[in-house]
């Protein structure tokens, strides 16, 4: 049967006995993935939908076959891949969802009675590394906290009571992120986080785009792979990390806002978060710079190609031609219609039309590209034709290309390619944005 244009290819749920015979328990139609197995005899899922962007639901379907239901369905918030774990014999379900920037664990169960309680987690503390008891009655997890640090704990789940096993202690000089809430052209309610030092008046800004865009999403957590935020805060700069329409942690109807439309329905919720802060005297206008990885990195490129009010930029596993990423990246195809909206192979001009090079001769913003030699996701000739077109335009632009280094290499690579990024993205932007050489003791080359 031929793919419907607009669908994503499907996968689907099988069970194979000590025999060799196989059954499928779930068709395309809930697109499974990570599961467990639970009591009762129920296959526990993580899944959505093959033909549009839904935020990750909970499912169960009995081993022998039956109907897939879906579990939690009244919590509006994607669950995390590969976070669900049943506890002990009974027929209870412990899974990880975003809600706002952080992770929170909840609890829930194939029972339609029981509901879903959020059982840890909150606004300033990230949950991650749940663990159940074998009897099912204690839960443990990792809690990383708005100052940095980080606590493995152990919660009794009847009575509630936590119990702290060990910890890291939060650095000394951590610049911890102050919420802010911004109101869009249209009308729609943005959350952000704002680093800096109040102290030092107003200074220039770092806008940081996160990647993803649909599973991403920004927390006022420290993140170790990009603690040059917290230098360029600590030196007088205003990071700006916004959770723009399509991100997670929102609910299904954000997270699907700029579905099909990247660059037209999600780039103007960061300039006017910008303008919101230029209005409080928060930031100096004239001295602006961006940079995401990922979804971030196309964001970064979009917004230099649509917009001179940037002085410099820093792309990081970006995407800049929506055609020639269709046949060369490992989810090119499912990429271009689950999140892009975008059909090379029916629409070439169209695609092309909705991409950051239809606009590249306009960049005069000095961009630093840096990239992993060996991305599948968003491969280094996405770089590369970012780079021809503007140094053909004339742009002071530069491509740093990390030997051996996949599209996660900031979070799963070596550590000191990750230092490495940082430094050069703190050098980038400090010796380009007027004033900022000298704020940063990596300023110079």
């Amino acid at each position: 049967m031929p793919r419907q244009p607009g669908a994503v290819r499907p996968s689907a749920l099988w069970v194979i006995g000590r025999s060799g015979a196989r059954r499928c328990l779930a068709t395309g139609e809930a697109s499974p993935h990570s599961l467990v197995f639970g009591a009762e005899d129920q296959v526990i899922f993580t899944g959505g939908s093959p033909t549009r962007a839904d935020l990750t639901g909970l499912f169960c379907v009995p081993v022998d076959g039956g109907p897939v239901r879906r579990l939690a369905g009244s919590l509006d918030r994607g669950v995390v891949a590969g976070s669900a774990t049943v506890l002990g014999d009974g027929p209870g379900v412990v899974f990880c969802a975003r809600d706002g920037g952080c992770v929170r664990a909840y609890r829930t169960s194939p029972r339609a009675e029981d509901g879903v309680h959020a059982v840890a987690g909150s606004a300033d503390e990230s949950v991650s590394s749940v663990s159940v008891s074998r009897r099912g009655d204690r839960l443990a997890y990792v809690a990383s906290t708005q100052d940095g640090g980080q606590r493995v704990v152990v919660q009794d789940l009847r009575s509630g009571r936590r119990s702290e096993l060990a910890s890291a202690l939060p650095p000394a000089e951590v610049r911890q992120a102050e919420r802010l809430e911004f109101t869009a052209r249209d009308g729609l309610g943005l959350e952000g986080w704002l680093i800096r030092d109040p102290a030092r008046g107003r200074g220039p800004l770092l806008v940081d785009v996160h990647g993803g865009s649909f599973s991403g999403a920004w927390s006022p957590i420290v993140q170790p792979s990009r603690l040059y935020q917290q230098e360029l805060a600590d030196s007088g700069w205003a990071v700006l990390l916004l959770n723009a329409r399509g991100s997670d942690g929102y609910g299904s109807d954000f997270a699907r806002a700029a579905l099909g439309a990247w660059g037209e329905a999600d780039a103007p919720d960061f300039h006017d978060a910008i303008d919101a802060l230029i209005g409080q005297k928060a930031i100096d206008p004239a001295r602006l710079a961006v940079t995401g990885y990922s979804y971030g990195g196309f964001m970064s490129n979009w917004l230099t190609a649509t917009s001179d009010r940037f002085s410099a930029a820093v792309a990081g596993g970006s995407i800049c031609d929506f055609v020639s990423l269709f046949g060369t990246s490992d989810m090119g195809w499912a990429m271009s219609e689950y999140d892009i909206g975008v059909h090379p192979h029916l629409d070439p001009l169209d695609a092309l039309g909705r991409s950051p090079i239809a606009f590249g001769r306009a960049v005069r913003t000095p961009t630093l590209l840096l990239h992993g030699d060996a991305d599948l996701r968003c491969p280094i000739s996405q770089a590369e034709e970012w780079l021809a077109v503007l140094l053909g335009a004339g742009c002071e632009a530069e491509l740093v290309r990390y030997p051996g280094a996949s599209h996660s290499f900031l979070t799963q690579g070596p550590p000191s390619m990750a230092a490495d990024y940082g430094n050069r993205l703190v050098r980038w932007v400090t010796s380009h944005v007027p004033g900022g050489a000298g704020m940063c003791s990596h300023a110079s080359p």
